[in-house]
């Protein structure tokens, strides 16, 4: 009877969960209804990064509009363009306002008043009499529900009108605003991109032999990155680049040559690296770190692990998988690199076999402490 009952008690409510009309997932997942939109291009800015360098800012001003920018690099792009970067209308070094934003322990920009962290989906303000970032929730039940228009921090008054939404999720104008994709000085970075690629093509089709094709260059315009992948060598503006080539076809023009393909994509080449010099930027050509890492040989699994063979699985790979080449198997399948754990697992045997000892100064004020260290006896 127990059986039973328990058996009953189980599919009792088997069925509470059915339902006699169709939910929003099941009509939109199953029954062809409006589905999201993919790839809609919309790139919002990261609150914490300025909208002129893309990268995060440490002293932050912003516009009345809202936009948020790092002040080392504002101030000289104004001072020289007398215009808003973002937005593209005339804007002069006295429509900043310098931002007081206050950071935890962590730090991260939070609130000083109720100490939350602010995030993308944050309701951000600050208050532009005295530059005091503030999250909506504290002024809006301190200040505009009270109908006392002080500053939280200061004490200074101000009125409604000065107070400066830096974010919010809601606002779709501001959303609109932080779109990285609508950036003014993006835009036309881009179609100084697409106009020197369009002079390296027109070069390289009039060459002896030429093509006329010209590897691509990424566009940037669907989705852009927070700024230190914004400085790589390939981001860097080709328009130096299109007069080094102007420049040597005149050249060889005078001196009766013709320029080839082969040299016009040299030149481009170098025309990038010195644009990326001329920009300051530190870093090293791919073929540098190649050889560089043809230098130092990848230890092999039984290498470092005597009696020990793990494959690359690559056997496997290329019998489930058809874009994969065929490998060998059994014996003619190649070992696999070894591992960072597998190398120092290595280490210790061999320390632990040969029992070596380990020798340390420990310098103290009183004197110096000499140690010894018995490795082969340590846990791994």
């Amino acid at each position: 009877p127990a059986a039973v009952a328990r058996a009953c008690a189980m599919g009792k409510n088997q069925h509470s969960k059915d339902k006699i009309h169709i939910t929003r997932t099941e009509w939109k997942e199953d029954f062809g209804g409006k589905k999201a939109k993919k790839g809609s291009g919309w790139a919002p800015l990261p609150f914490d990064c300025c909208a002129l360098t893309l990268a995060p800012y440490e002293t932050p001003m912003c516009t009345r509009e809202g936009v948020i920018f790092d002040m080392l690099a504002i101030v000289p792009y104004v001072r020289k363009h007398k215009r808003n970067p973002v937005t593209g209308r005339a804007m002069a070094t006295g429509d900043l306002i310098r931002l007081n934003m206050s950071k935890n322990a962590d730090g991260k920009w939070h609130c000083p008043v109720t100490f939350k962290v602010f995030n993308n989906n944050s309701h951000v303000v600050a208050i532009a009499t005295t530059g005091n970032v503030f999250s909506y929730e504290a002024v809006h039940e301190l200040n505009i529900r009270a109908k006392s228009y002080v500053d939280l921090l200061t004490s200074e008054p101000f009125q409604r009108a000065d107070i400066v939404t830096l974010l919010d999720p809601a606002n779709e104008a501001l959303v609109r605003l932080r779109d990285m994709n609508a950036f003014k000085h993006l835009q036309e970075d881009d179609e100084q991109k697409e106009s020197s690629a369009a002079a390296a093509a027109a070069v390289a089709a009039a060459a002896p032999g030429g093509t006329g094709v010209v590897a691509p260059t990424p566009s940037s315009s669907s989705s852009r990155a927070p700024a230190a992948a914004a400085a790589a060598p390939g981001s860097v503006h080709a328009g130096s680049t299109a007069r080094l080539v102007m420049k040597e076809l005149k050249k060889r023009q005078e001196e009766g040559t013709s320029l080839s393909s082969s040299s016009a994509q040299r030149l481009l080449t170098s025309g990038a690296a010195s644009a990326a010099a001329e920009a300051s930027t530190a870093w090293h050509s791919e073929p540098d770190l190649e050889a560089f890492a043809s230098l130092v040989p990848t230890p092999l699994v039984e290498d470092v692990l005597p009696g020990v063979k793990r494959t690359s699985a690559a056997s496997a790979a290329s019998l489930t998988s058809t874009v994969m080449g065929a490998a060998p198997t059994g014996a003619l399948a190649g070992s696999r690199p070894a591992t960072a754990a597998e190398m120092r697992q290595a280490k210790h045997d061999r320390l632990k076999r040969d029992k070596a000892k380990a020798y340390a100064q420990l310098q103290t004020s009183l004197g110096n402490l000499n140690l010894e260290l018995f490795a082969s006896s340590a846990p791994r």
